[in-house]
C-alpha cells in the first residue's frame, strides 16, 4: 500500500504519484487520472457570457446602424456618378449628383443640429429658472 501525497509536491512529481514512485508510473487507483473523473455529459456547462445591455448594446447597435449608412451612402455614390450644374446666385458649379446629394443632406443636418442646440439651451435654462424659483 502507498503513503498518501502531501499537499506539496517534490520535483518531478505530478499530482497522481506518491513522493516514493516519482515517474516509475505507480499510481494508485483514487489518484490515478481520470479515475474519479465525472462523466462531462453529467457535467453542466459553463455559463456564457451575459448578453450586452445598457450603453453596451446602444453601442453595438449604433455600429451596426452606421455600418448599413455607409454600405448604402457608398452604394449611393457608385451609382450617381453623372455630373450636374449648379446655380448658387452669381457662381456656377459643376459637381457629381451624389457629391451634391450629400452635402445637401450634411448642410441640412446640421441646421437640424443647431436648431436642436437651440432648444436644448432653452430647456436647461427654464429649468435653472424653476429650480431657483423653489429655493
Amino acid at each position: 500500500m502507498q503513503k498518501p501525497v502531501s499537499g506539496l509536491l517534490r520535483l518531478g512529481t505530478t499530482p497522481g504519484m506518491s513522493a516514493e514512485s516519482e515517474g516509475d508510473g505507480t499510481e494508485t487507483a483514487a489518484t490515478a487520472p481520470g479515475a474519479d473523473a465525472p462523466d462531462p455529459a453529467s457535467v453542466p456547462a459553463a455559463p456564457g457570457p451575459d448578453p450586452p445591455r445598457g450603453r453596451a448594446l446602444i453601442a453595438q447597435w449604433t455600429v451596426f446602424w452606421t455600418i448599413v449608412v455607409l454600405l448604402l451612402a457608398a452604394i449611393f455614390v457608385v451609382q450617381n456618378t453623372e455630373d450636374v450644374r449648379i446655380d448658387i446666385l452669381l457662381w456656377t458649379v459643376t459637381v457629381p449628383l451624389a457629391a451634391a446629394l450629400l452635402l445637401t443632406l450634411a448642410a441640412g443636418g446640421l441646421i437640424a443640429s443647431l436648431f436642436s442646440l437651440v432648444r436644448q439651451h432653452q430647456y436647461r435654462s427654464a429649468l435653472r429658472r424653476r429650480s431657483a424659483g423653489d429655493r
